[in-house]
């Protein structure tokens, strides 16, 4: 509220996987951007969101960045 309050409409979140997952959580992702490289961290790895998250993005846009992916797509919410 205080950010509409200041008419900033747009917040980038940059965090690992507890500020996302409470972000999503509390309804307050519309925009999802992620990028994806070739790699595997294996099981030391820290995981992100459940799987089903990028199923349920609209509109969705991938692009290569050389061996990289840019996976941009907007939330779609049953009110």
């Amino acid at each position: 509220q205080r950010l509409a309050a200041a008419s900033v409409v747009t917040l980038v979140l940059e965090g690992g996987p507890t500020l996302h997952a409470a972000a999503w959580e509390a309804g307050l992702v519309d925009c999802v951007h992620l990028y994806a490289a070739p790699i595997s961290l294996g099981e030391e790895g820290v995981p992100w969101l459940p799987a089903d998250v990028l199923s349920g993005l609209v509109a969705c846009r991938v692009q290569a960045l050389g061996p990289d992916t840019f996976t941009e797509g907007h939330v779609h919410r049953a009110d």
